[in-house]
């Protein structure tokens, strides 16, 4: 597929780690740990003043998830995840950072492009 963009990947590359334990409660409830890590080539960068995103930096993300699954008839299952991100951040910057939590796109024009006309 064509995106119009020179060597672009439909996909970003994400790789992962997760390490878990399961324990059956009872015969019909079972109870999931798992501890994750994620490296992602590419974090999807959103910019709600233009309404569009855009592919950003590189990303990692780490945390742990909790699973309770319940099988309430063979046929009828109830799952229920709890998944907490301690930590979000991006590894690298192609410009200079902006230690914002929201990026002001009006420190990255020029000063001619600020003018109201």
């Amino acid at each position: 597929m064509d995106l119009g963009l020179p060597n672009t990947p439909l996909l970003a590359r994400q790789d992962g780690e997760e390490l878990g334990v399961r324990a059956e409660i009872q015969r019909n409830i079972a109870l999931t740990f798992a501890l994750f890590n994620l490296w992602q080539q590419s974090e999807t960068i959103i910019d709600p003043d233009v309404g569009m995103d855009s592919a950003g930096p590189p990303s990692r993300r780490y945390g742990y998830e909790i699973n309770l699954t319940y099988q309430i008839q063979r046929w009828l299952e109830l799952y229920v995840s709890y998944s907490v991100i301690t930590r979000a951040s991006l590894t690298r910057w192609t410009t200079a950072p902006d230690t914002s939590a929201i990026s002001s796109p009006m420190r990255r024009l020029r000063p001619a492009q600020r003018r109201c006309t």
